[in-house]
């Protein structure tokens, strides 16, 4: 391999791992600042509710909120991950030999696993908010 061949593949696979350090702080930052229920709460409109229709409204809240824990986030998390890992690692692989492979599986794990997790949260929240329409409730989000 000539020189400016390794200097080549040295500059990528430091950019490999800023671009994997940087996702898994990003990640980080935005999963950590929030949980996705609070993120994702649903915005109802209810003007002057009484005393009554705000309980009857948090007991719809909760019976939706446990429909809503059918949705295997977690597991979507986990297939991403390994799809973002196999992808990743292939691409390192292509570019960086043996290390950009260990280096493109866990830069692609880490974005598959936060992409698979994030869809799974918009599914989970999108069960949330149908149920209370369907329960009668005008939720604006």
């Amino acid at each position: 391999m000539s020189v400016p061949m390794k200097k080549s593949m040295k500059s990528l696979q430091r950019n490999l791992l800023i671009r994997t350090t940087v996702v898994a702080v990003s990640a980080a930052a935005v999963f950590g600042c929030k949980t996705t229920d609070e993120i994702n709460a649903p915005i109802v409109d209810m003007p002057n509710p009484t005393y009554q229709q705000r309980e009857e409204y948090v007991a719809n809240l909760n019976e939706c909120s446990a429909y809503a824990d059918e949705v295997q986030t977690a597991k979507k998390a986990g297939a991403g991950a390994v799809t973002g890992a196999a992808i990743g690692g292939a691409v390192g692989a292509i570019f960086g030999g043996s290390h950009g492979a260990a280096q493109g599986a866990g830069s692609g794990a880490v974005v598959g696993g936060a992409q698979g997790g994030l869809q799974g949260a918009e599914e989970r929240s999108r069960v949330i908010k149908s149920c209370l329409r369907g329960r009668g409730y005008n939720v604006l989000n």
